[in-house]
Parts: structure tokens; sequence; C-alpha cells
């Protein structure tokens, strides 16, 4: 939750009032920011590399149904974009 004092579980600062915050599935709270970290990766002490799982109880994410049909969506118009001029 974003209770005073809480903190995201990515780097592990306070949040402001004026942060922008995401809470994953899991419902840990995190800096917008961060989410896109949690997303690409991030290296815990000691080496271990983690990508689309939550620092704190390492759930992975999981792209909602609605955002992989509308990011399925952007991927075939824009490979179809880029292929039409050729196929003239």
């Amino acid at each position: 939750s974003r209770d005073p004092g809480s903190v995201c579980h990515i780097c592990f600062q306070e949040f402001q009032s004026d942060d922008k915050v995401f809470a994953p599935s899991c419902g840990h709270v995190l800096h917008l920011n961060c989410f896109w970290v949690m997303l690409t990766g991030y290296t815990l002490p000691g080496g271990e590399v983690h990508r689309g799982k939550c620092r704190k109880c390492r759930s992975k994410w999981q792209w909602p149904p609605m955002v992989k049909s509308n990011l399925c969506c952007i991927l075939v118009s824009a490979a179809s974009s880029a292929l039409a001029p050729r196929l003239k």
C-alpha cells in the first residue's frame, strides 16, 4: 500500500506526495519509473538478475489480456505500414 513512510520495493525510496506510482498485479506499489526497471531487469546484491518480477514477493508480472491484444494490434499495424510501400 501507499501508506505514509511506505517505500518503493525496487529503489527503496519513500514515496513523495507528487510521485507517479503503479501497482502491479501483486499489489506492491512502485514508482512508475521503477516499474519499467522491474520489467527490463535489475540486479540484486550478489549478482542475481530479475526481469519482470516484484522485488518484494518475486511475483512475475503478467500483461493483462487487453494489453496483450492492443500490443498485438499495434505490432501488426506497424508491420503492415512498413511493408505497404514495398508491395506497390
